[in-house]
């Protein structure tokens, strides 16, 4: 299963997909398999695991004061962030309840790309001098995601501060490497690429969900009858107990995917002094679709204040690819599975209810807003809390002073 992975000029088509049968033989090539997409945490009908990322160090941007973010639109930016820009936590947006909210809900939403690019860039480039790196390095997953946030890396510091990193695996969609490759090249970003599915063979991590079984059509049809037997998307039944059989659950199957990729980001970044970069959008963290320690695992994640409708509008202002826009989001980790198919609704739907969960709005006035069931919301302030909750993990006893 061993080969020599290729490189993957600028100026160059679509290279051959390489592979290597151990990560001292990493190749040259283009970015992030993405959000290994944390997305797909909730791409199982399995339980998911209680990790989360914790909330990263606050490096304000230039423009911007150094409060707390807060209600409204003040100075640079999008309306919703004030004062600290990429602060560890989100600000609602769009008008507070009782001004509008289940009249144009979307119009909270809506976003100045040329004037966030900006803020995006001077963040990221600020970020990196202040951690004392010397570039960005990032995964590129072929989505949309890790798409905007390679566009944001080479804008802010150059292409030949970026390196990117490709990790494919055996249950990867080869469209999704193509479009991997596609950003690298147009960005002429040097990046590597490396099969993951040797690793992980040895790992045992394929036993549960053999090749047979690993068929889109076949994924997605379990998980639509898990969804008409169980009345709940995958998301919820995930922040349910344990597995009776752990090694079936996501956390035994998907995770050390997720897992891995982090590894071998952080391997290759620590060889250059480059800073790794996430690829979270505030949808996705908010109710916790991503793995604390895989794709959450990061020191910059520049467009984590931005809903997934927000990304996309600004990845139209960027010039990514419009094949990379327009497909359907997938965390790439399970053949088939897409992340509505896992959330139980589209991003659409899902950022009007969290924009308005976030200004304190009802499941009853939400519902109505979005034109949804309020069971629908119910599900979403659920997975919302429980990320929440997650995000303080480690939990650890307090320290005290001893006596004498």
């Amino acid at each position: 299963m061993a080969g020599n992975p290729g490189r993957i000029p600028a100026d160059a088509g679509a290279a051959s997909r390489g592979r290597a049968g151990g990560l001292g033989r990493l190749g040259r090539a283009g970015p992030h398999l993405g959000r290994p997409r944390g997305g797909a945490f909730a791409g199982s009908p399995f339980p998911r695991p209680r990790h989360r990322r914790p909330v990263p160090r606050v490096i304000p941007h230039p423009s911007v004061g150094d409060g707390p973010p807060t209600l409204g639109h003040a100075g640079p930016g999008p309306p919703g962030l004030r004062g600290g820009g990429h602060s560890g936590r989100v600000a609602p947006l769009g008008p507070a309840v009782g001004e509008g909210v289940s009249m144009r809900p979307e119009q909270g939403l809506a976003i100045d790309p040329e004037a966030e690019t900006q803020r995006i860039t001077a963040f990221i480039a600020r970020a990196v001098k202040e951690l004392g790196k010397e570039g960005a390095m990032l995964g590129l997953s072929g989505g949309l995601d890790s798409a905007v946030v390679a566009y944001l890396c080479a804008r802010a510091l150059t292409p030949r501060r970026v390196r990117a990193l490709i990790l494919p695996e055996r249950d990867s969609d080869p469209r999704s490497l193509e479009d991997a490759r596609r950003v690298a090249r147009e960005l002429g970003i040097e990046a590597e690429e490396l099969d993951l599915t040797p690793i992980l063979s040895a790992l045992g991590a394929y036993r549960p969900v053999p090749r047979w079984a690993a068929r889109p059509w076949l994924v997605r049809w379990v998980y639509g009858r898990f969804k008409r037997r169980k009345g709940v998307s995958t998301l919820i039944h995930s922040l349910g107990p344990p597995a009776e059989r752990p090694e079936f659950s996501f956390a035994g199957f998907a995770l050390p995917k997720l897992r891995l990729r982090m590894i071998v980001l952080y391997q290759r970044a620590s060889r250059l002094n480059y800073a790794v970069v996430g690829t979270t959008n505030r949808s996705e963290w908010e109710v916790g679709h991503y793995d604390r320690y895989g794709d959450g695992a990061c020191d910059i994640d520049p467009i984590r204040h931005l809903f997934k409708t927000q990304v996309k509008a600004l990845a139209r202002y960027l010039g990514v690819p419009k094949g990379i826009i327009e497909k359907p989001p997938s965390p790439d980790l399970i053949p088939g599975i897409t992340d509505e198919l896992a959330l139980g609704m589209s991003y659409e739907k899902l950022d009007l209810i969290l924009s308005l969960l976030a200004q304190g709005a009802t499941d009853g006035e939400v519902a109505e807003a979005v034109g949804v069931e309020p069971k629908a919301v119910a599900e979403v302030r659920r997975a919302r809390e429980h990320a929440q909750r997650a995000r303080a993990l480690p939990l650890a006893l307090g320290v005290r002073a001893l006596d004498g």
